[in-house]
């Protein structure tokens, strides 16, 4: 039997077939205003549009605003074949390059910005 079912998560610029617009909204309203630190977790079942949500956040929260920073972690992919500590070890050791290379581009955006500041002025 063949499938015409794809599973593709969409963009966050792609248009809301799924009809996620309306939790996206509120989901990204209180993100913006919560105390952090935050987690969240996003359930529901195969295809239900939970990766496609995460997205759409995603793409507006860190394109619209330097304060938000996004850090994927694909727990699925992570856990695959893997015992419960190699997972364990594999999520933390993703998440903390995610940072390294968050604060390296940060530090490196601060020094272009200090230099074309006072080379300028």
């Amino acid at each position: 039997m063949i499938s015409s079912i794809i599973d593709k998560p969409k963009e966050g610029v792609d248009k809301d077939e799924l009809g996620i617009e309306p939790y996206k909204n509120g989901l990204k309203a209180f993100i913006s205003t919560a105390q952090t630190p935050l987690t969240i977790a996003i359930q529901g079942e195969w295809g239900s549009g939970k990766t496609s949500l995460m997205k759409s956040i995603q793409h507006e929260l860190c394109s619209e605003d330097d304060d938000f920073y996004s850090i994927w972690v694909n727990t699925w992919e992570h856990s695959l074949l893997n015992d419960e500590y190699s997972t364990m070890v594999n999520i933390i050791s993703g998440i903390i390059k995610s940072v390294v290379e968050i604060l390296e581009t940060d530090e490196n955006q601060n020094v272009d910005r200090l230099k074309k500041k006072h080379l300028v002025s």
